[in-house]
């Protein structure tokens, strides 16, 4: 899979390293990976999409929005940062972060990965 994950139970954070193309599909076989964690509540998010050739369209963000609710529910508002160098993913990025409800997820999207730890508090 171009998106590799590692859940850090103590910690409570999923890291995710996205490398090559990635695709509508590989997003979604993301999500169902992510759904079978047995992730607890209130965990996070740290996406290195630095790597990353993104070949997704604006459509394609609106689906991925829609389809993130294949993902677990936990009851707790769920932080992602993502990572990320190129001027188009940024874009998206903040695309992806703007159609989320505000009630369940809080995203941003950094140039550093630096700054993206650090807001998540790792």
């Amino acid at each position: 899979m171009p998106i590799s994950i590692d859940y850090d139970r103590k910690e409570n954070v999923i890291y995710s390293k996205a490398e090559g193309e990635i695709k509508l599909d590989d997003i979604f076989s993301y999500f169902s990976a992510v759904a079978n964690l047995g992730l607890e509540k209130g965990y996070r998010v740290l996406a290195d999409y630095s790597d990353a050739i993104l070949e997704l369209s604006n459509e394609d963000i609106y689906e991925m929005a829609g389809r993130r609710t294949m993902l677990p529910d936990t009851n707790k508002k769920i932080s992602i940062a993502v990572f990320c160098k190129e001027d188009y993913v940024f874009g998206l990025g903040r695309m992806y972060e703007a159609l989320l409800d505000k009630d369940k997820y809080n995203v941003m999207v950094f140039r550093s990965q630096e700054e993206a730890k650090k807001w998540l508090g790792i």
